[in-house]
């Protein structure tokens, strides 16, 4: 897996105890100082975990696999904690990340939107663009980007108003979401009815009876679930697969 925008590496050595001995988290950071602190304590978490997978990578978010710093299609996950909202040129952090992962691989990342575009007198305020507020996508903006990248569908987890702080009077409206992408070539930029049906069969860590998905499907442990064609090849094709049973596609029935 892959963090974008490490800092000093916790979420890289929290995802390291999950990922376990045969998986491997790589951490990327712009700033030399976050990466040699991540690295100092490299050997402390081996010791702790008992295995040694996590790598720190100094470079751009903007050009991590062109510039070869991460192989191209070798990614299954990808996080960021509100880091792309700080890029000057988001669009091409969306192409990076796309071009690391696998097919079927999963973009799962937090960061802050608007319900409408930037002006760009407020996109010059280096105090915004700090607090994350003049670099903020208006968020249709932020989904044409996607699906024209090949992110046609994204899941919106959880969403919550931003109170700007400050003296600034804002008309903008802000919202922090966390959102699920997945890079699949059979997805479609709508969600249909296939009829599909989705049974979960327990066993993700934490979530062992009922597994939140995203803000539409709730999946409870043994019981069956009519989804749409998106997500029955979200569940058939990522690192979800195993923890699902899902039906073969029917008649098509029309949009969800």
């Amino acid at each position: 897996m892959l963090d974008l925008g490490s800092g000093t590496g916790r979420d890289c050595y929290i995802c390291s105890k999950l990922v376990g001995e045969n998986g491997k988290v790589i951490g990327i950071d712009m700033t030399e100082e976050q990466i040699k602190i991540s690295r100092d304590f490299q050997d402390y978490h081996a010791e702790k975990f008992g295995f040694a997978n996590t790598e720190f990578i100094h470079g751009y978010i903007e050009d991590f696999v062109d510039s070869g710093k991460v192989k191209e299609g070798s990614v299954d996950l990808v996080i960021s904690n509100c880091v792309v909202n700080l890029s000057p040129n988001k669009p091409q952090v969306f192409k990076q990340i796309w071009k690391s992962m696998k097919e079927g691989g999963e973009l799962y990342f937090s960061d802050i939107y608007c319900d409408r575009r930037i002006p760009t007198e407020l996109q010059k305020d280096q105090v915004l663009w700090g607090e994350c507020l003049s670099g903020a996508l208006y968020f249709e903006d932020f989904r044409r980007i996607m699906n024209e990248i090949g992110f046609k569908d994204l899941r919106i987890i959880s969403q919550s108003a931003v109170k700007t702080t400050g003296d600034y009077k804002l008309d903008q409206k802000y919202y922090s979401l966390t959102i699920r992408a997945f890079k699949l070539s059979s997805s479609e930029d709508r969600s249909e009815d296939y009829g599909n049906i989705a049974t979960y069969k327990g066993g993700i860590l934490d979530f062992d009876s009922k597994f939140e998905f995203d803000q539409n499907y709730t999946f409870d442990k043994n019981s069956e679930v009519p989804i749409c064609r998106n997500t029955a090849e979200i569940l058939r094709h990522s690192r979800y697969s195993k923890f699902f049973e899902v039906t073969e596609d029917g008649v098509h029935k029309g949009s969800c």
